[in-house]
């Protein structure tokens, strides 16, 4: 069996030219976001449980950090000045919060073993 632990690039499906780098959740982690993407499947398909969950941010908030890095493909105007935004800025404002649950939708699939990986 082979488990990568290493950072890798994620190209965020439906937001053009963000990348951004994922590596695997630890188990307390993966059960707290699989435990809240769970919760907003089942509550509805057009993400309003999503908006309006105070749990959304407060997982976005503890996960997103401590696994992703090396956010690219956004620009942030801040005081008159462009910047590039950061991880952390994913978990600040609210225009990122579909953003951030697909982000911790792909760590919950990355994190999980695939057949090709069980058979190894």
């Amino acid at each position: 069996m082979h488990i990568n632990l290493d950072y890798e690039d994620y190209e965020v499906p439906g937001f053009e030219g963000v990348l951004i780098k994922l590596k695997a959740l630890e188990v307390q982690d993966f059960q707290l976001v699989f435990t809240l993407i769970e919760k907003l499947q089942s509550a509805d398909s057009n993400g309003t449980a999503l908006m309006a969950d105070p749990e959304t941010r407060k997982v976005c908030s503890e996960v997103l950090p401590k696994y992703c890095s090396e956010l690219r493909g956004i620009t942030l105007r801040e005081s008159g000045a462009d910047r590039e935004a950061t991880v952390e800025d994913l978990t600040k404002y609210g225009d990122f919060l579909t953003l951030c649950v697909t982000v911790l939708t792909k760590l919950i699939s990355s994190s999980a073993l695939e057949e090709d990986t069980k058979k190894n």
